[in-house]
């Protein structure tokens, strides 16, 4: 210690009376102004502040009664032996308790040692000031996109950070420093998390309790849109075994509305005999970003706060605040799930209006995009979206099932399923493409050379995540007529397409020998400066240019070249 405590605080006996002690509290000349604590000896009894004072003289009690009566007698102390990182943990988790998840922090904390003797008082400002980045252990349980990103971005918050994922490759991979997804600047921060120790990788819980614990597993859906909940309630009887007071459990596993309190809080109190609200704080929490922009968007983001009571949203939103400055509070645990849901539902049902026109401006042989284009032109009200050869990725093909699920007869899920029909119709479209193009060159489907590039479900931002891709179904679907598929992208790697059975190609060697050539994605990398030089012109070749990343004009001056994208087609036959 390095000063008396007697000059840090008001030191009292417990025989003093309270107008006595309050006297020595108002003449100041203390380090820690406003406390003061009752002792016997060394002996810790109890506390007392100006808070309680207030309190006291506003019910008008009698001021000649004895501290002991009034005051503290259990208050938030820490023991001496405690690392700094262990006294604010320890600070945190007894505040929390106590004040339902309103508060974080008491500014002084008496110090006693394992006997109970008072040894120190501890200003937490400066301890904090000591300790600028104060995590807290928090376990991911999930490794796919949305629990690696997160992860690393709350590692490097200065949150310890334990992912777990019963996939023990992967995790051997992370472990080396090597993420499986395609995202900016996500190697560089999960070196440094792994370097400096403040994130680390397992197959299960581990030995150190984590006492914030996020569930990111995936909520995968069938052919008819049925939404499997196995691994998340798998999970949930997993975190339960190890639930402890005070714990947070935030769920980011996209659901259908009502689940977190009709499945997950049943099984969490069930198994861990904690009644969520008093004894632990749970929270849906949704994961809105983009890929190929996960770890911008994680900070700059508002995070979504769907909390079972308002001390849940309370302790949620202060652990988010330790990652973006703005956290949107919604209306309890349903309004939390549903923004997520309402958010990619919406987005999907957008583009199936696009998709759709743009299969009407086929009637009519009408460019789409420039039609679209020339509608939002000076036009303020209703941006209308670019189509595109069908709306993948895993979210947008699997979230409008899950907001549709709960009754298929109410206009929401009417609404979200007709988008999903026809987004999947419009991913045919490419095929009959493919069948004019044969049928006007009279050239035979199962002769026909074809480069699809753009593998990835979309382009901008860039990633390699093949999951729901269109690109993937139309070149098994083309390879089904008998076709020889070849595959091109600037982000997805050999070895993930061959994964899939799919294998990767060079533009350079590729364009010179096909006959038709299909851009199903949007990177700009995909289609090189002297693409169209690249391609044969002693025989007809056809370009489908899904997402206008070609001048129309400057590809139809070229002999023998055959245009096509969503409505349009070159009429040269």
């Amino acid at each position: 210690m390095s000063q008396l405590i007697s000059d840090l605080v008001v030191l009292v006996s417990p025989e003093e009376s309270v107008l006595n002690v309050i006297s020595k509290m108002s003449k100041g000349g203390k380090k820690f102004f406003g406390l003061a604590l009752v002792v016997e000896g060394n002996k810790l009894l109890g506390v007392f502040n100006s808070g309680d004072a207030l309190r006291f003289l506003v019910a008008g009690s009698e001021p000649n009664q004895s501290i002991s009566c009034v005051m503290i007698t259990n208050p938030v102390v820490v023991e001496d032996e405690l690392t700094d990182q262990e006294k604010v943990k320890l600070v945190r988790e007894q505040v929390r308790l106590r004040t339902n998840g309103n508060k974080e922090f008491t500014q002084f904390i008496p110090i006693i040692n394992k006997l109970g003797s008072l040894v120190d008082v501890q200003d937490m400002n400066e301890l904090l000031a000591r300790l600028p980045q104060q995590g807290e252990r928090v376990a991911v349980y999930g490794m796919g996109f949305v629990g690696l990103t997160l992860a690393a971005a709350l590692a490097s918050r200065g949150h310890y950070v334990r992912g777990i994922d019963t996939n023990a490759s992967l995790i051997t991979q992370l472990k080396k420093g090597s993420p499986h997804i395609y995202e900016p600047r996500l190697s560089e921060m999960l070196r440094q998390g792994l370097d400096s120790s403040y994130i680390s990788f397992d197959i299960h819980k581990g030995v150190n309790h984590c006492n914030v614990i996020i569930i990111a597993v995936g909520t995968p859906v069938d052919a008819n849109g049925d939404v499997s909940l196995s691994t998340l309630i798998e999970v949930c009887n997993t975190v339960a075994q190890d639930l402890r007071k005070g714990d947070l459990v935030m769920l980011r596993s996209t659901i259908p509305a009502g689940t977190t309190r009709s499945v997950v809080i049943p099984i969490l109190e069930k198994v861990s005999g904690l009644k969520a609200g008093k004894n632990f704080y749970i929270a849906f929490c949704p994961e809105r970003t983009v890929e190929g922009k996960a770890v911008q968007e994680l900070i700059m983001l508002p995070q979504i706060v769907g909390g079972f009571s308002d001390a849940c949203s309370n302790r949620a939103a202060s652990f988010w605040s330790s990652l973006t400055d703005t956290v949107v509070r919604a209306d309890g645990l349903e309004a939390g799930e549903l923004i997520k849901l309402a958010n990619n539902s919406f987005r999907d049902l957008s583009f199936a209006f696009s998709n759709a026109l743009a299969m009407f401006c086929d009637k009519f042989n009408i460019d789409s995009n420039r039609m679209i284009a020339a509608a939002n032109e000076g036009y303020p009200r209703d941006t209308i979206p670019r189509p595109s050869p069908g709306v993948g990725g895993y979210c947008l093909t699997k979230d409008p099932f899950l907001y549709a699920s709960k009754d298929n007869s109410l206009a929401h899920s009417k609404l979200a399923r007709l988008g999903r029909e026809v987004n999947n119709q419009v991913t045919s479209y490419p095929l009959d493409i493919l069948h004019r193009f044969a049928c006007i060159t009279e050239l035979k489907i199962t002769k026909l050379k074809i480069l699809i590039i753009g593998m990835a479900f979309k382009g901008v931002p860039a990633t390699n995540d093949l999951r729901g891709s269109t690109s993937v179904t139309i070149a098994r679907e083309m390879m089904a007529l008998g076709c020889n598929v070849y595959c091109y992208d600037a982000v997805v790697t050999s070895a993930e397409l061959s994964s899939i059975g799919l294998s990767l190609v060079s533009l350079d060697q590729c364009l010179p020998n096909v006959d038709a050539v299909f851009i199903l994605n949007n990177h700009p990398d995909n289609v090189i400066n002297n693409f169209l030089s690249l391609l044969k012109f002693d025989s007809s070749v056809l370009i489908f240019d899904g997402w206008n990343l070609l001048d129309r004009f400057e590809v139809e001056k070229k002999p023998n070249m055959i245009y096509a994208n969503l409505g349009y087609m070159t009429k040269k036959y």
